[in-house]
């Protein structure tokens, strides 16, 4: 499984703009509609799609990342964990 593939689609579908192109320097900045309310509804939609749980603590770190990338590393090391 690709982290950031899955990412992607799940950012792209909760936001609703299909040609948003999301990299690992991808940021709430760069799309219109990523406010607060959409992190949540992409934290929730990455859990389940990855069936992981994200502890409060983990929470606050991705919304601490600022892009991308410090969110398909954070899930990557919590999967290695796993």
């Amino acid at each position: 499984m690709d982290i950031l593939d899955a990412i992607s689609r799940i950012i792209a579908d909760v936001l609703d703009e299909d040609d948003l192109v999301v990299t690992r320097d991808t940021t709430a900045d760069d799309a219109e509609d990523w406010d607060s309310l959409a992190q949540i509804q992409i934290i929730d939609a990455i859990e389940k799609e990855l069936a992981i749980k994200f502890s409060l603590l983990e929470i606050e770190q991705l919304n601490q990342a600022g892009d991308v990338g410090g969110t398909v590393d954070l899930i990557s090391r919590k999967l290695e964990a796993a």
